[in-house]
């Protein structure tokens, strides 16, 4: 049986899955956590923050919003809060994501499409560049915050030196056959990759040649004349 390449594309592909392997509960239980603490974080600040009235009256802001019509509240997915002087946004559906494309550096975490989701409702004129409460470092959501912000950067740390790892190891190998020789603990992932064919499928994906077949004029399976 010939050979077949490790190609880059191949790389990508089992870096991805061994990746996933390994570390996709992990990714779920943190977002999952994050997110129950996103929530936690905005019943707080609604059922403690206090509205006064030109007459005086005091509201819980939860109780100021029943009170207004929807149209005039502002909603949004996100704000911002202080913790121990530290800003942070509070996402309903990316959690503590730091960035907007720091998730996809978690495996197995699904991206809610923007369809299906639903907001927040917050104050008239609400801006999410200005933090909506400040809790000091002794609060209960301070210590949480902390201790979820470790765990997060803790595991994209991990994630990162897997891969990179993972990668050196495949760099040293020309052919799959060879890092099947080198790593057989990874053939479970590599094994489908020994045919040319199924290599093939991975460095031009279905999609990509169907694109290129239209480009051309090409039918499918057209063999040359």
């Amino acid at each position: 049986m010939a050979s077949t390449r490790l190609a880059i594309s191949i790389k990508d592909t089992l870096v991805s899955k061994l990746v996933e392997h390994a570390f996709t509960k992990r990714a779920k239980d943190l977002i999952e956590k994050e997110l129950a603490f996103a929530q936690k974080v905005y019943d707080e600040v609604m059922d403690t923050k206090i509205v006064t009235y030109d007459n005086g009256k005091q509201k819980t802001m939860k109780q100021a919003l029943k009170a207004l019509p929807k149209r005039w509240r502002s909603t949004d997915d996100d704000f911002q809060v202080e913790f121990a002087g530290q800003c942070q946004q509070i996402h309903k559906y990316n959690g503590l994501s730091r960035s907007f494309s720091e998730n996809k550096n978690l495996p197995g975490v699904a991206v809610v499409p923007s369809s299906e989701r639903t907001s927040w409702d917050f104050e008239p004129n609400q801006s999410s560049y200005r933090a909506m409460a400040q809790f000091d470092a002794s609060h209960e959501l301070s210590i949480q915050f902390t201790e979820l912000s470790n765990a997060r950067k803790d595991l994209l740390e991990e994630i990162a030196s897997a891969k990179r790892s993972a990668r050196a190891t495949m760099d040293s190998c020309a052919t799959v056959q060879k890092l099947i020789v080198l790593w057989p603990e990874v053939k479970q992932f590599a094994a489908q990759f020994l045919t040319q064919e199924k290599a093939a499928a991975v460095m031009l994906p279905i999609v990509a040649r169907e694109k290129l077949n239209a480009a051309l004029d090409l039918p499918p399976n057209a063999e040359a004349a």
